[in-house]
């Protein structure tokens, strides 16, 4: 699935723990305007789609071009630029021209520790389900 970002070095433990206590204060106070709500839909549906994954998992690499990720992603270009104008306008890159290239990056600082925080609940539900099917104990 997420490759990269699965396997990305785990995030400082203290700046985790920090980040943790931060979400769990904002979840009970939690109150979104409908303006607000929509715009964190929109990014959510931005990440809900395997092509756009897999152009994330080359950007977490590091700023590239539409030929770049195209090498990374497969498909057309069409296709390919049709999903990074997607996530461009949810917020989640950015984009400058370099000639006649456009380059594309992750702007959301966020970006990186959501995908890692999902991936690693992920891997860590198909350990607990592939334990249970083959009877194994269960790990943590």
């Amino acid at each position: 699935m997420f490759e990269y970002a699965c396997r990305a070095p785990v995030v400082d433990a203290a700046d985790l723990i920090a980040h943790i206590d931060h979400m769990a204060i904002k979840e009970q106070n939690l109150d979104l305007t409908d303006a607000a709500r929509e715009r964190v839909a929109a990014r959510f549906r931005a990440l809900g789609e395997p092509t756009r994954l897999r152009v994330l998992e080359r950007l977490f690499r590091g700023p590239a071009s539409v030929t770049e990720i195209l090498e990374h992603v497969g498909g057309t270009q069409a296709n390919v630029s049709k999903h990074l104008a997607l996530l461009h306008a949810a917020g989640l890159l950015s984009r400058r021209k370099a000639g006649t290239r456009t380059v594309y990056a992750i702007s959301d600082p966020t970006l990186k520790r959501i995908c890692t925080i999902v991936c690693d609940e992920v891997e860590r539900s198909t350990r607990h389900e592939a334990d249970a099917v083959l009877g194994h104990p269960r790990r943590r």
